[in-house]
């Protein structure tokens, strides 16, 4: 069964594809759907039919690229590295034998072992290595290494030069996993691009190739009964091999190893190409690594300016060290502030107007009323039509959330009147606070920041049913949270639409 493998939230994610069609996009109505802002809400397509599966671009603006090149329509394989827009997909086939780590294996110590420390310095390449390789080398590296992609794509073509430059029959990349120090296989080759099923590396020797960072080439035979039982096979080219690692600056961060399972033996000159190749290949994996935080980190800025000031976005970031999926979002219980701001008649208004006109009044009256919201660090939990819900107090903790909320409101009513609309909008805003649910709430194919509880809905009643226009209505809670009186009126115990209980009022004027 072919299976797509792709990373979210830092999580390795598997979809099976069935036989037949499987639509991948950013619609949720998509059989796989990904909310990525490169991908289109209708990107790509897979048919499996049989032992065979074909991949056809439904028309996305940011293109389907399968192994590197940009294609329409193409049949895919197991190890096939396909990228949608900026996002990369792995090809996997789930009734294959995995690759694996094994301790059963043996070097052949020979003449021809050679097992050499390694400069970190990249391009550092002994005399001894053919120019014209060197060259050929290169050019491969510039053609290939030098142009952007995501990290899947420049380990795929790590492995298409090494194949290109190297004679031997397959070649696997592994990379350490910075969390657990595991050696983890990213891409397993063969020449003919075919499937390599129960493929296994010596342990022993990835061990010793990153410990004491030395490049090894070798005989290696695998230590099993049929071959104990032929002496003769020991001493001839069963399985000729180089493993060469992957510097980063000082450390290490994978390996590259390739082997000939039945063909002629490698020799220096081999290894000194590998060598080369994989001081540039860790170079390029390390700024691949480095451009997709950036990308991730300008996404989920993009995300939080949504909700957030710029302030608060640094500070969220901040306290979390760092861009990540795994921000302090869970759902939680928050001690806040519910701000609901609405424009007093504007159906009415409306009505008389072009929605073009409609929507650049909305647009005007909404942005001043974020700028108001940001202005006091708080966050903008949605646009309902014409009005704005906004919360203080969340994601990070306010003491003075309600002097803040507050704050917003009265900088709400000014930026309307500066606004020079005829005739002029007027709002009611009202103030609750108390505990809500705050955090990503939604499917696991779409999540939004948002606040939850009767807070809120006994704020949106407020608005609706206590406040007249030009007015800020305050619950008591709100009323107890300030550190001073701004000269509330009392409105008494005001009976609330779907409310069992009176809920005590106080009007502040704008």
């Amino acid at each position: 069964m072919f299976t797509l493998l792709y990373t979210r939230d830092h999580q390795t994610c598997r979809h099976p594809l069935r036989p037949g069609d499987t639509v991948v996009g950013r619609a949720p109505i998509c059989d796989l759907a990904i909310d990525d802002p490169s991908i289109s809400r209708r990107h790509v397509r897979f048919r499996v039919h049989g032992d065979h599966c074909v991949l056809t671009d439904l028309g996305g603006r940011n293109g389907t690229f399968l192994n590197g090149e940009q294609v329409t329509e193409a049949e895919v394989r197991a190890g096939d590295a396909v990228v949608l827009g900026r996002f990369p997909i792995r090809i996997d086939r789930g009734d294959l034998e995995p690759f694996s780590l094994s301790d059963s294996h043996s070097i052949l110590e020979s003449a021809g072992t050679v097992i050499r420390r390694v400069d970190p310095a990249p391009g550092a390449v002994r005399p001894a290595a053919e120019p014209e390789r060197l060259l050929l080398l290169l050019s491969q590296i510039a053609g290939q290494l030098v142009r952007w992609g995501p990290l899947e794509d420049i380990l795929d073509r790590i492995v298409s030069v090494v194949l290109d430059t190297v004679p031997v029959e397959r070649a696997f990349l592994l990379l350490l996993d910075g969390g657990t120090g595991e050696l983890v296989p990213r891409v397993v080759r063969a020449r003919d691009r075919l499937p390599v099923a129960g493929a296994s590396v010596s342990r022993t020797v990835v061990r010793r190739v990153i410990e004491e960072r030395v490049a090894i080439l070798a005989c290696d035979v695998l230590l099993e009964s049929r071959l104990a039982a032929a002496p003769s096979l020991l001493g001839g080219n069963v399985r000729s091999f180089m493993c060469t690692p992957l510097w980063n600056q000082d450390r290490v961060i994978g390996v590259i190893y390739v082997d000939n399972p039945q063909t002629a033996q490698l020799g220096g000159g081999d290894l000194d190409v590998l060598q080369a190749l994989g001081a540039y290949a860790a170079v390029a994996i390390e700024q691949a690594r480095l451009t997709e935080r950036l990308l991730e980190e300008a996404r989920l800025r993009d995300r939080l300016q949504r909700y957030h000031s710029a302030a608060v976005v640094e500070k969220i970031l901040s306290a979390a060290g760092g861009p990540s999926d795994d921000l302090p979002f869970a759902a939680e219980e928050r001690d806040v502030t519910i701000l609901f701001a609405d424009i007093v008649n504007f159906t009415g208004r409306s009505e008389r107007m072009s929605p073009t006109a409609v929507a650049q009044l909305l647009n005007a009256c909404l942005g001043a009323l974020c700028d108001a919201v940001f202005a006091e660090e708080g966050t903008l939990d949605k646009f309902l039509g014409d009005a704005v819900l906004a919360v203080f107090g969340a994601p990070l903790s306010q003491p003075d959330h309600a002097a803040r909320a507050l704050r917003a409101a009265r900088a709400m009513h000014r930026a309307m009147a500066t606004l020079g609309i005829q005739p002029p909008i007027v709002l009611r805003i009202a103030l609750n606070s108390g505990v809500a649910t705050v955090g990503d709430i939604g499917s696991p194919r779409r999540r939004e920041y948002t606040v939850l509880g009767d807070v809120v809905n006994t704020c949106a009643r407020m608005v609706s049913s206590a406040c007249e226009p030009g007015e800020i209505v305050l619950s008591a809670s709100t009323r107890d949270r300030l550190d001073h009186d701004p000269g509330l009126r009392g409105l008494g115990p005001v009976r609330l639409r779907g409310r069992d209980s009176a809920v005590e009022l106080f009007a502040l004027g704008s």
